[in-house]
């Protein structure tokens, strides 16, 4: 696919290249992206949050690199910051 594109336009910038087949590029974006879940319309994402946080408070919310935030310091990090706004 990208031996394909590169002769099709040398001069292309890499960015704009096709470099995957369609169909695994479609199977890419759209099945592995299928993550649409539905929510209880009457409680508020907060609400939901901090439901996740009584569940579980040590496990793994947030992960950025190295570090990882549990589900109860992320809460403890929100609420502190909402008091200080």
């Amino acid at each position: 696919q990208l031996a394909e594109a590169l002769e099709r336009g040398p001069n292309t910038p890499v960015r704009e290249l096709d470099i995957l087949p369609p169909d695994e590029r479609a199977y890419l974006l759209e099945e592995l992206n299928r993550t649409a879940v539905t929510y209880p319309e009457q409680r508020c994402i907060h609400e939901l949050f901090e439901a996740q946080v009584r569940r579980a408070p040590d496990a793994v919310a947030v992960v950025c690199a190295e570090e990882r935030v549990s589900y109860g310091e992320l809460n403890a990090r929100a609420n502190q910051l909402a008091h200080h706004l």
